[in-house]
């Protein structure tokens, strides 16, 4: 008896060890990289923190990746504020906050710059979509990445449209095409439930998001979906998978997503390589009771052996 909805993924086997990943996107993203990063692959992520919207992401990478950065000044004037803590922020970004406008103007920058150089050197790009829901500065259009607890009366809070999402995206994969050659560009759908919005209209958002994102998938040859998404509301359908709030995945859930898109995205071998990674990580966590024993000593000598063989074989690979 079947009791569970299982999501049928075929392996794609894009990428080997050596590969650099580039994530942007929600909270799911980044917890999706961290746990790829402990395994011990290289990845970065956005300078802008978490974002949300489509929207917002779209703006900050063409800002990122445009001749606005030509002069390594990436942090819009207009965007900045003093917040309600008497703080200089960015609407661009998600959660720093700075003493003076020059300290922020200078930490900004100098974050955007390195992850510019880590972006365009990136293998491949993952995005993850978390809402369609959005917040427009009613001064001058632009979609924040964070109200920064602002007055509510500065914006306007809206949904886009599946339109609005592809045509923004359309322009924005071709200014990344230009600065970057990204292997393929992943899209993925946050499983995470922006309960705020309430349930109905969370799951138009997701809607819209999902048909956006199946839209430029199908129109774009170096652009592929991950289901993460189905993974999490079909396959791991129980709050057992779900951290205390009911809406984010736990750690259980994020290792068993983390482990589907590993066997998904890369080779056969090299997920035997990964293997024997996790196995040479285990080893050397190991406590000995004794470790003044000559079998403490020979198990530590023996897994420095096996791990300098491994950097020799997998050099790009880090033991975290």
């Amino acid at each position: 008896m079947q009791l569970r909805t299982k999501v049928s993924i075929p392996s794609v086997g894009l990428a080997d060890l050596d590969s650099s990943l580039c994530f942007w996107g929600s909270c799911f993203a980044d917890s999706v990289r961290s746990a790829l990063a402990e395994v011990g692959l290289n990845t970065s992520s956005s300078p802008y923190g978490t974002i949300y919207n489509p929207i917002a992401m779209a703006q900050n990478i063409e800002d990122l990746l445009s001749d606005l950065a030509a002069s390594q000044d990436f942090v819009r004037q207009e965007q900045i504020i003093i917040n309600s803590d008497e703080r200089h922020a960015s609407y661009d970004f998600h959660s720093d906050s700075f003493a003076t406008k020059e300290e922020l103007i200078s930490e900004l920058n100098l974050r955007c710059q390195t992850s510019q150089n880590r972006m365009i050197n990136s293998d491949y790009l993952i995005l993850t979509f978390g809402t369609a829901w959005v917040y427009e500065l009613k001064s001058n259009h632009r979609v924040v990445n964070n109200c920064h607890k602002m007055d509510s009366r500065l914006f306007s809070r809206r949904m886009l449209s599946v339109e609005e999402i592809v045509e923004k995206w359309q322009n924005t994969l071709e200014v990344i095409k230009q600065q970057a050659e990204f292997k393929k560009i992943i899209f993925t759908l946050s499983p995470i439930r922006h309960l705020r919005d309430q349930p109905t209209e969370n799951t138009y958002s997701k809607a819209v998001l999902a048909l956006a994102i199946k839209q430029l998938v199908e129109s774009r040859n170096e652009c592929l979906y991950f289901p993460s998404y189905e993974i999490l509301l079909d396959e791991l359908r129980d709050y057992r998978f779900f951290t205390r709030d009911m809406t984010h995945p736990s750690d259980v859930a994020i290792e068993y997503i983390t482990k589907k898109f590993c066997d998904w995205f890369f080779t056969i071998s090299d997920l035997r390589a990964l293997e024997e990674l996790q196995a040479l990580k285990k080893r050397r966590l190991h406590r000995h009771r004794r470790s003044e024993s000559e079998q403490a000593k020979n198990f530590d000598t023996e897994t420095q052996k096996l791990c300098a063989n491994f950097l020799k074989k997998y050099p790009n690979l880090k033991f975290v």
